[in-house]
């Protein structure tokens, strides 16, 4: 039984991941193929992009929960759902003026 939460845990965080992947990508800010999701999340806030700090929490959440062993409970899966929503339906941000 431990094995299949974990299991369904992995799941969980991957398929939460691939809604943020999404979510990246309809904002313009797809991670690319080769870069770790880490890193990405890196790259965001050092370029100080807006949702930069909200990406970086919910890939620790993924990386937590993919492989540190952290299980999400029914409400986890709830919020961070909803979280990545909120990114998915965040208003673009405007380019740097001549960028």
């Amino acid at each position: 039984p431990e094995t299949r939460t974990r299991s369904r845990s992995v799941r969980t965080a991957t398929a939460l991941y691939e809604e943020l992947e999404s979510a990246l990508l309809a904002q313009g800010i797809a991670r690319q193929p080769g870069t770790p999701p880490l890193r990405h999340a890196e790259a965001l806030m050092q370029s100080e992009h807006p949702l930069g700090p909200e990406v970086f929490e919910l890939t620790h959440h993924y990386l937590a929960a993919r492989f540190g062993g952290v299980e999400f409970d029914e409400a986890n899966v709830r919020e961070l759902m909803q979280r990545v929503r909120a990114i998915q339906k965040a208003p673009r941000p405007k380019p740097a003026v001549g960028g």
